[in-house]
């Protein structure tokens, strides 16, 4: 074999390749092509009861939330520490901070 034919054989092997190449990706193109369409056909229906489906499970989960904190709230006020109806104490102002509050012109 002369250097010209080895060259066209290379020729030849590479535009196979490229083509083969071509074709997977006119394939997966096409199939991508496909299932976008599916996805699109559907309908408005299939999509609401889609969203219904996914509503309904976060609804579940918010329920089992809202008990567990029920829970909580029902733990902390048997247990007293619970902040509803407790009244601040306030603390009697000793003549030195009296004083001080007065000279800072704190009144």
């Amino acid at each position: 074999m002369t250097e010209e034919e080895k060259k066209t054989e290379e020729a030849k092997k590479t535009e196979e390749a490229k083509s083969s190449e071509e074709a997977k990706n006119t394939e997966e193109a096409k199939e991508n092509t496909e299932k976008k369409t599916q996805e699109n056909t559907e309908g408005p229906i299939e999509k609401a009861n889609k969203a219904a489906d996914r509503l309904a499970e976060q609804n579940s989960i918010m329920e089992k939330n809202i008990k567990k904190q029920e829970e909580i709230i029902a733990e902390m006020k048997l247990s007293g520490k619970s902040v509803a109806g407790q009244e601040k104490e306030e603390k009697e102002e000793t003549p030195g901070e009296y004083k001080d509050r007065i000279l800072k012109g704190n009144i």
